[in-house]
């Protein structure tokens, strides 16, 4: 009889060593039933998101694209006609212009036409997208998850749980080395300029052309806002259509448009550098 009271009580123990044990693992995850099985290790957002503070709205396609080019960004999933809906819009909005983030928005009908529904069954919710996979997203059907729809603070502290601060203003420029010479480039502050920011360190071979540039084809396709430059000077980094990278060594007239990257600060001996053919280019931040 003893024996077996003494066994009854050293598999309660057990139990209960192994209750805290679960507990512990639980704790060592995001606290949001939402949430992707898989430890949570902190990562910025993609660098066009700190362009402007805004909700943007968009469409499965282009929520779709987003994810194709491996964004990391965030996304509320809202009903077109629901009040419950509106405590997290509004506080998403109000997040996006305090912090100077872009947080994309999309409605139901467009919703359902992304992978997000095989794992989202309820509306409104937010999702954290990182890297083109989904890392977290609220439950509308959570009581845990409740307090993080109605304020502005408890959005950002939910995000926080993935989400490292961005940097609305990025770093201006990145160092150029050719055949030994090292340069240094000055970025535009503008969209382009930071996904190839967020490329670099990037090494290529550019191809020659015409006797005063060097260009290079990407696989995947930049921002692009074109213009006509009509002129371009001996030292400019420009985007030809939305995948093409120039390095001008000349200075001339022209009649095409190219969106501004940057500039070589000092030009002097980059003729001579890059040579007459093909030419081998690394790029890296200061």
């Amino acid at each position: 009889m003893k024996k077996s009271w003494l066994i009854g009580a050293v598999v309660l123990v057990l139990g209960v060593i192994l209750g805290v044990l679960m507990m512990v693992l639980h704790g060592s995850m995001v606290e949001n039933s939402g949430v992707v099985d898989k430890p949570v290790e902190k990562f910025p957002l993609s660098v066009e998101m700190y362009d402007k503070g805004e909700v943007v709205e968009i469409t499965a396609s282009e929520f779709n694209q987003l994810v194709t080019e491996k964004k990391s960004f965030v996304v509320v999933l809202h009903m077109v006609v629901c009040p419950a809906e509106f405590p997290v819009t509004n506080s998403a909005k109000e997040l996006a212009h305090s912090e100077g983030m872009v947080i994309y928005s999309l409605v139901e009908d467009e919703f359902k036409q992304t992978f997000l529904a095989e794992t989202i069954k309820y509306l409104p919710s937010v999702a954290i997208i990182h890297e083109g996979e989904l890392a977290g997203y609220l439950d509308a059907e959570a009581d845990k998850d409740v307090r993080y729809y109605k304020t502005a603070e408890g959005l950002k502290e939910w995000m926080e749980q993935w989400i490292e601060k961005g940097e609305n203003e990025m770093e201006k420029d990145v160092s150029l080395e050719i055949n030994g010479k090292e340069y240094r480039v000055v970025l535009e502050d503008n969209v382009t300029a930071k996904e190839l920011m967020e490329r670099l360190p990037l090494t290529i071979s550019m191809s020659e052309l015409n006797g005063n540039e060097k260009y290079f084809y990407f696989d995947r396709a930049f921002s692009s806002a074109p213009e006509a430059v009509g002129r371009v000077e001996a030292g400019d980094l420009m985007l030809y259509g939305d995948d093409c990278l120039v390095l001008f060594y000349e200075s001339f007239e022209t009649p095409y448009a190219y969106t501004r990257i940057g500039w070589i600060e000092n030009v002097g001996g980059l003729k001579d550098a890059v040579g007459k053919g093909n030419v081998r280019v690394k790029f890296e931040l200061n």
